[in-house]
């Protein structure tokens, strides 16, 4: 029963997380002048919202779980917050500094996802961790493609052909 009161605690502290980045998303692709990088957050951001769902549903049905055991005499639920949004960071929004900010963020969750698939063995869990980590590293492999673009378009604006 333990093992599934630290998913949950887990989950709960994705969800936070996800919930806070998809609304940074949002409004990064707003004020995104470059379409594709605009483009490139907005489908973020939906990805982060659809994924907000999933790990909502997920939850529902582990807490129902975990709450048919109790009423069997196991031990009580931990109680979780409700999560909270703490706004945009603050930084002037230049091309390198998103992609660096996204790189990290989207990392931070691939080591998240990993760590949560190495405890948990319940089976639609471990799909949805495996589902959004397959996600996370091929939007990492398109953040770093747009990266090498922008330092070959900064390299190519250097040359000097005189």
């Amino acid at each position: 029963m333990g093992e599934k009161e630290e998913i949950l605690i887990q989950l709960y502290k994705i969800l936070h997380k996800i919930a806070g980045d998809k609304r940074i998303y949002y409004r990064l692709s707003e004020q995104c002048k470059q379409s594709f990088l605009r483009n490139f957050f907005m489908k973020l951001s939906h990805q982060k919202r659809s994924f907000y769902r999933r790990i909502r549903y997920e939850i529902k049905e582990l807490e129902k779980e975990i709450l048919l055991n109790k009423e069997n005499g196991l031990k009580n639920v931990p109680i979780i917050g409700k999560e909270s949004f703490h706004g945009l960071p603050s930084f002037r929004f230049d091309m390198n500094t998103l992609i660096k900010y996204s790189i990290k963020k989207e990392q931070e969750y691939l080591h998240i996802y990993k760590t949560l698939l190495s405890i948990t063995h319940l089976g639609n869990i471990r799909e949805m961790l495996l589902n959004q980590g397959h996600a996370v590293q091929l939007n990492l492999n398109e953040i770093r493609s747009i990266e090498n673009k922008n330092d070959y378009g900064k390299n190519e604006e250097q040359l000097n052909y005189s």
